[in-house]
């Protein structure tokens, strides 16, 4: 993967590609052997994510440029005093990063929360209009972002295979820390509220995690995943701290920033279906895209019902909710799978958080055929193919998400009927016999039920 961002500029397409899926069989031939055989050592996992970090900084953004965008939309803050929630860039013309940018977004207002920016405007007056250091800004925040995570997921599991699940994946070298996605803070927010709500710290975890919303507003779904798996395992009053602490960071952000910070992500993310959108397999069946805020419409729903069937297992349900945002969103792109592969590193052995996991290398897949195109008849064959594979290979992730959500569901029902049978006839077998030759109670005969309480899992 360093090598396709090397030498990009000086190889042919045909190689670069060639080297970006090399890149993506190895993660896949990586994870399946680490999983059977082990033998990973933490020191080769952290000479190689740090030798794919500094390769991925050492040269411009390939394959996104989101990262000037989130300079653009500071700036509209720091040098025009004026909203981006209300406020398009178009609006500046004249503003020297729409040169390096172009127009292509310049009439959409901002879709990131009021956190980021805030640091995006209280950084623009440092790193100026420059080229080099605003992608060096960004770069370096996703790349901290990045070890901070591979961080806390080895200090949570010590495993070097939870760390490498996470730094190897291919998406994270290309489009986050090359790109400069803020999608790995929002990611880090949720591992980091995880990781102290497994610790009691619920009141911390609701404030970490209404960071991660005040990055991007998906950040909601992993925050009422986490709150409904604390109702679930650790009972009443630890949702209610989480969930009072989260709402509370969440609701103060948004009212500070205004309105139009909340309702500018959700107009934009109706507006259009990305070419590998699960949405897409109605094309290919000849049926008519619903409008993009039903798709949404019906996304919600889902999400929230796989967040009730893993209800008892925060990791799982943290990444099955974002897993699930991002596979069945109308507009997706890579860089949206960083919202839950941390988390599902905790558990990086589940089938859910190897979904998460494939997701990322079937997008960086997808997007490379179409952005660096193979000449001749085999590159018009893949791309010609793409509008099929692409959808129907998401379309597939999602079944199994769902499938694994109602397999779950089942067997929690079923533990439960065979809970209830075990304690129904514990307590017949508790009904006091007179014993023999006598007329009185053995009261020493009457057991307890207190012993047949037990946590009831959503």
């Amino acid at each position: 993967m360093s090598a396709s961002l090397l030498f990009d500029l000086v190889v042919s397409r045909e190689f670069h590609t060639a080297l970006v899926f090399f890149a993506c069989l190895a993660y896949v031939a990586m994870v399946a052997a680490e999983s059977r055989w082990g033998g990973l050592s933490i020191r080769l996992v952290a000479l190689t994510t740090v030798g794919s970090c500094l390769a991925a900084v050492a040269v411009f953004p390939r394959e996104t440029g989101d990262l000037y965008w989130y300079a653009i939309y500071g700036r509209v803050v720091s040098a025009y005093h004026a909203s981006p929630y209300t406020h398009v860039p178009a609006a500046f013309p004249h503003d020297p990063l729409l040169q390096i940018t172009g127009h292509g977004w310049a009439h959409v207002p901002s879709v990131y929360g009021p956190l980021f920016t805030l640091f995006s405007a209280v950084a623009s007056p440092v790193v100026g209009v420059a080229e080099l250091p605003t992608r060096l800004l960004y770069q370096g925040v996703a790349t901290i972002a990045l070890l901070v995570a591979c961080v806390v997921i080895w200090r949570r599991t010590r495993s070097p295979g939870a760390v490498a699940f996470l730094a190897a994946n291919p998406v994270i070298a290309i489009y986050i820390v090359n790109g400069g996605h803020n999608d790995i803070l929002v990611g880090l927010a949720m591992l980091g509220a995880l990781v102290l709500s497994g610790k009691g710290h619920d009141t911390a975890a609701g404030v970490v995690g209404g960071l991660g919303a005040l990055v991007k507003l998906t950040g909601v779904v992993g925050i009422v995943a986490l709150a409904a798996a604390t109702y679930a395992t650790r009972g009443r009053d630890a949702a209610r701290r989480l969930s009072v602490a989260a709402f509370a960071s969440v609701a103060g952000g948004y009212l500070v920033a205004g309105p139009a910070a909340v309702f500018a992500p959700m107009r934009t993310a109706g507006v259009a279906y990305s070419s590998a959108s699960v949405w897409q397999t109605l094309n290919i069946l000849n049926v008519q895209l619903p409008a993009p805020h039903v798709a949404l419409a019906l996304l919600a729903v889902l999400t929230l019902l796989v967040i009730f069937a893993f209800a008892g297992d925060p990791v799982g349900s943290v990444t099955a909710s974002l897993t699930t945002l991002t596979l069945g969103a109308a507009y997706m792109l890579p860089g949206y799978v960083a919202w839950a592969l941390p988390s599902a590193s905790l558990d990086h052995r589940s089938r859910i958080s190897r979904v998460a996991a494939a997701e990322g290398v079937v997008l960086v897949a997808s997007y490379e055929v179409v952005r660096h195109p193979i000449s001749g008849p085999v590159g018009e064959a893949i791309v010609d193919a793409r509008p099929l594979v692409a959808p129907v290979a998401v379309l597939v992730l999602l079944a199994i998400v769902v499938s694994t959500a109602l397999q779950r569901r089942l067997s929690v029902r079923r533990v439960d009927r065979a809970d209830d049978l075990v304690g129904s006839r514990r307590v017949t077998a508790q009904v006091p016999v007179p014993e023999r030759g006598g007329g009185g109670v053995d009261e020493g005969g009457f057991g307890t039920t207190r012993g047949l309480e037990r946590r009831r899992m959503l």
